[in-house]
């Protein structure tokens, strides 16, 4: 159920078939993961050459031939980068099925992809900006885009300074 970036479903056979336009722009995710394992620098590229995501949208809105799209953000990326969906599997709870539909990347590229996004997760933690700082307005303050804010903190030439970030900033590296 619902939107797979890179497939549509097919309506005799119900089953994922390519969109040729979107598999091609899931195989440059991967490549540029790959190149620059950083999910900033592939949503900065991705900003960069102006591709968009489609948001889910009604049956009526797509009769009517409305494309309602979206800035890439690094959750997107995230999810399409870890969903095993790519490799032509459909997993449900503990079943995975294998040649369900036609796969868009190599599993070598998504174990490579893998590893990459494991060591990134271990070397960037959140916990390099606490140090045991406590952060009475986690939660409650809220950007005046609406998005939550997140404590950070950053070194100047004294002391270290803190703060609140945006996080629709953040995740949508700078281009809101």
């Amino acid at each position: 159920g619902g939107y797979i970036f890179g497939y549509r479903k097919d309506e005799k056979t119900e089953k994922l078939v390519k969109h040729p336009e979107e598999a091609e722009i899931v195989k440059r995710i991967f490549d540029e993961y790959v190149d620059h394992p950083s999910l900033d620098q592939v949503v900065q590229k991705l900003h960069s050459l102006g591709i968009r995501y489609p948001i889910q949208r009604s049956a009526s809105a797509v009769n009517q031939g409305k494309r309602i799209e979206k800035p890439f953000d690094k959750q997107i990326v995230r999810r399409m980068l870890e969903n095993e969906v790519h490799l032509g599997y459909v997993v449900w709870g503990e079943v995975r099925t294998k040649n369900a539909h036609p796969k868009i990347i190599e599993p070598e590229q998504f174990q490579q992809v893998k590893r990459l996004l494991d060591q990134n997760r271990r070397k960037r933690t959140n916990s390099r900006y606490a140090r045991g700082r406590q952060y009475p307005l986690r939660g409650l303050v809220c950007c005046s885009c609406g998005s939550r804010m997140t404590p950070q903190g950053a070194g100047g030439r004294s002391r270290t300074c803190h703060y609140y970030f945006c996080t629709r900033q953040s995740h949508q590296a700078g281009k809101m």
